[in-house]
């Protein structure tokens, strides 16, 4: 979790990712081509990512730790919660983070696929199932409701989700186009939280949000941003390590504003520090080595 949130580990326990660097030099060679093989050959066993490192390895690394985390955050919100450093969470705080599981979950799923070399349009599909439980989870115990929010915006995306779902699985329509159309509401909707959290609350019927409540929406911003970016790199064309790797970009702006710009994250959320660098220093690390 880019974007990420923080590893669901006890604060103290050093977590380390190490990715090795090979060095690559590319040499012009000018002789017979039986000369050049034995060159050539260890040349293109080492070229990669960033330094030689194969960018699905890191990918898959990435995507383990995802797993993990999403797991947790998703199935235990109220003590993942406290757990990131949120002493009190309140029942719309565990909601959103619980949310954020589920997106995780079905960007962690849809990653792997394409990693396996899954036609893009399935990779979507499966994506969506996770975050789509969480959204039918949610109606059927009344969460909304009881955060003082309208299910409108439940059904809304519940209903998009389905559609989706059955169009790219089916092979009903343009599976390109269906995919920036999910890619682009995710989008737009990730922007928008992280840009103006109250005006996308309050379009959901959420009438006040306090100044943790922004911080967060931040982060679920972050989230949505990142699962709308995966499906978009899918949708163009872009190989699954380099999808992966833009897909967390978005959470590490939002870690980056929280932990050094803003730093509402620690000053505001009061989330603390060690698991927020340890995120940054993987997301930074992600991106780096499959993209560029």
């Amino acid at each position: 979790r880019g974007f990420k949130a923080p590893v669901p580990v006890p604060m103290r326990t050093a977590i380390t990712l190490i990715f090795t660097s090979l060095a690559l030099t590319d040499a012009l060679v000018v002789a017979s081509e039986a000369a050049a093989k034995p060159v050539a050959a260890p040349l293109l066993q080492l070229r990669g990512g960033l330094g030689g490192v194969d960018p699905s390895a890191v990918a898959s690394a990435a995507l383990t730790l995802s797993a993990i985390n999403s797991a947790y955050i998703s199935l235990a919100p109220e003590p993942a919660c406290k757990a990131y450093g949120m002493a009190s969470p309140t029942l719309m705080q565990e909601w959103i983070v619980e949310n954020m599981g589920f997106l995780l979950v079905g960007l962690t799923l849809a990653g792997f696929k394409a990693l396996a070399g899954d036609d893009a349009a399935q990779c979507t599909a499966y994506g969506l199932i996770p975050p789509l439980v969480g959204t039918v989870k949610g109606l059927l115990n009344g969460v909304a409701g009881k955060c003082g929010v309208p299910e409108t915006g439940n059904y809304l995306n519940g209903g998009i989700m389905v559609a989706s779902i059955v169009s790219l699985l089916g092979g009903f329509g343009d599976s390109a186009l269906i995919m920036k159309g999910v890619a682009g509401w995710w989008l737009l909707n990730g922007v928008g939280m992280f840009l103006a959290a109250d005006k996308v609350a309050g379009a959901y019927g959420l009438k006040e949000v306090d100044p943790k409540l922004n911080v967060l929406f931040k982060g679920f911003g972050g989230f949505l941003s990142n699962f709308g970016a995966l499906v978009l790199g899918l949708a163009s064309g872009l190989p699954p390590a380099k999808a992966i790797g833009l897909a967390n970009v978005p959470s590490l702006l939002v870690q980056l504003d929280g932990n050094f710009v803003t730093k509402d994250s620690i000053e505001v959320l009061g989330l603390a520090a060690g698991p927020q660098y340890f995120w940054l220093l993987v997301g930074a690390s992600v991106v780096a080595f499959t993209t560029l």
